[in-house]
């Protein structure tokens, strides 16, 4: 699982996952591409800041994903 960041001319952050463009990534859009592709069994990342938000790991856990 990796991320696209990039930041308006206004510095507003945008971060892209499958083609989902949000100001941030949440458990909302985590499951709801989960439901149209399937939810993985594991999830590796990089490190990096949106791989360790607490967000994606009570996603993670809650829905059973190591």
């Amino acid at each position: 699982m990796n991320f696209v960041s990039d930041a308006l001319f206004d510095g507003l952050r945008l971060r892209a996952l499958a083609f989902e463009i949000d100001h941030g990534i949440k458990g909302e859009t985590l499951t709801r591409i989960a439901l149209s592709r399937g939810a993985p069994q594991s999830i590796r990342g990089d490190n990096g800041p949106e791989i360790i938000s607490k967000a994606v790991d009570c996603w993670a856990y809650e829905s059973g994903i190591a």
